[in-house]
């Protein structure tokens, strides 16, 4: 074959691989734009040029496989950008999650803190018995054994004139002292009207249908704190312009706190409390009445023995004083008035010219440890030391002063010029431990210079080893409305924890707890 021919035949085959060479250098174009675009746009924007190079490609006979490492590099970019805003929302949710948990603890600090001070006892409570359960002229003011309640006795709006079949009035209001809130309301009157023994005695003796008043004494707690005892009498009143006896009843009614079913009434055909100077005695298993003598030797302990027996024992200064209802020996050194009276060497002399003496004076109901013996009224009066200034008769008896702080009151009392009949007095309680003694001169509205002034009733804490004054308390009377408010009476509760005071203008009882009272 000639060279030409040669050179013909050749000519094919140069130019196919002049052509395998345009189509490679326009794959590495390809390529390098894809790696370009890669770095620039997110990894949609990379497929989408990658795809567009791919179908600008001319056909082949071997297709080359997509570029691994410009693909791996763009994932890599993607899952970071996916990755960066997981941990985005991750936090913020958390932030989120930290304000919720902290607000919420806040808001329940506050909440837990609120419930913990309103269950906390305050240190001064104020009860107004005619306003919240419509009980005024109040005549006896009691503690549960446990000092968590307090016992009023009253009678309903205020009527102090006695109560009726039709109308009875007598109340006790129970309070809790924690709160201050009325835990109960009872009425002694529906369970003595009600009674067999009571209207049986009606029947027999009120043939006029005169009215009937009932009397209410010696309130207390039994031990178990299930039950208030107390005596009772109904007298009928005669009619008028007749004289005579009046018709009466006397007995001592049990009546269940929480449990009806404890209410239990015994009754005696005498209205008699004290027999040739006795004292009554019930017998709470059977109902019999007895009685007991009296002690005029002045002792001031007195300790229970078998068959409801008290007998003195003798002096208890410096002793702590105890409840009389606790235990068995308690003291006269109850809740009690000093009173300062005079006497007259000559006929119509003047009060400020007459001798002075101070009296001791008080009343109390006493029950035996078991439950089972109930004495009413257990009395205690004598002259204090220091001594009176005129011979005693044979039923009187000089009691010595218990501690440092009576004396010094009595003292006062008889240092102080009277200059009218009236007599002056200082209520008196002691602390159960014998180390406080409270007092508060006891308030005379008819004596007051200035009705319309607010009265001040003033309680204050001695030291009853030095007589010292330790601390001094005064009641709030704003918003209480004057009215039948009945005795004034100042009572420590069994644990000496509290100090209540019940006055005679407004009604109103104070209880003053810890952060109140001194240790």
């Amino acid at each position: 074959m000639s060279d030409e021919a040669n050179s013909q035949s050749e000519a094919p085959a140069g130019s196919e691989g002049a052509g395998q060479g345009d189509d490679l250098a326009r794959r590495q174009a390809a390529l390098r734009s894809l790696a370009q675009s890669a770095t620039q746009q997110p990894a949609s924007a990379s497929a989408t040029a990658a795809t567009q190079a791919t179908q600008a490609r001319p056909a082949s006979k071997t297709t080359p496989k997509a570029p691994t490492r410009s693909s791996g590099f763009a994932a890599l970019i993607a899952g970071e950008w996916r990755a960066g805003r997981r941990r985005g929302v991750i936090v913020g949710v958390s932030l989120a999650l930290l304000v919720v948990i902290v607000v919420g603890g806040i808001f329940g600090a506050r909440a837990y803190l609120a419930q913990r001070a309103a269950a906390q006892p305050k240190p001064v409570l104020r009860l107004d018995p005619l306003g919240q359960s419509n009980v005024g002229c109040l005549q006896s003011l009691v503690w549960s054994p446990d000092g968590s309640e307090l016992a009023a006795l009253g009678a309903l709006q205020g009527n102090c004139g006695g109560a009726s079949p039709d109308a009875p009035t007598d109340a006790i209001a129970i309070y809790s002292v924690s709160s201050g809130k009325l835990i109960t309301l009872l009425k002694p009157d529906l369970a003595i009207f009600d009674s067999a023994a009571v209207e049986q005695f009606a029947a027999t003796n009120n043939e006029a249908a005169q009215p009937m008043n009932v009397y209410l004494q010696g309130l207390t707690w039994t031990h178990d704190q299930q039950a208030l005892v107390m005596t009772y009498s109904v007298v009928i009143q005669l009619p008028e312009g007749q004289n005579g006896a009046t018709p009466g009843i006397f007995g001592v009614l049990r009546l269940g706190v929480h449990n009806a079913a404890l209410t239990k009434l015994w009754a005696n055909p005498t209205s008699n409390i004290i027999s040739n100077g006795a004292l009554p005695r019930w017998d709470l298993t059977t109902g019999d009445l007895s009685h007991v003598p009296q002690s005029t030797d002045g002792s001031t302990l007195f300790l229970w023995y078998d068959g409801g027996q008290t007998v003195p024992t003798g002096s208890d200064s410096g002793k702590p004083i105890g409840s009389p209802e606790a235990g068995q020996m308690f003291s006269i050194w109850q809740a009690g008035v000093l009173q300062q009276s005079t006497f007259s060497n000559t006929p119509n002399s003047p009060p400020q010219s007459q001798p002075q003496e101070v009296v001791w004076g008080s009343q109390f109901a006493v029950l035996s440890p078991d439950d089972r013996y109930y004495l009413p009224y257990f009395p205690a009066y004598g002259v204090l030391v220091p001594p009176s200034p005129r011979p005693l008769n044979a039923q009187e008896q000089q009691i010595e002063p218990r501690d440092g702080a009576l004396l010094d009151l009595a003292k006062t009392l008889v240092a102080t010029p009277l200059t009218r009949s009236q007599t002056a007095q200082i209520l008196v309680t002691w602390r159960p431990d014998g180390q406080l003694l409270a007092s508060t001169t006891m308030y005379s509205p008819d004596a007051s210079p200035n009705a319309s002034a607010t009265p001040q009733f003033t309680v204050t804490l001695h030291d009853t080893r030095s007589g010292q004054v330790v601390a001094r308390l005064t009641p709030n009377f704003n918003g209480f409305q004057n009215g039948q408010a009945g005795q004034e009476m100042l009572s420590w509760s069994p644990d000496g924890k509290h100090l209540a005071l019940a006055d005679n203008v407004y009604g109103a009882i104070t209880i003053w707890g810890p952060g109140a009272l001194p240790a």
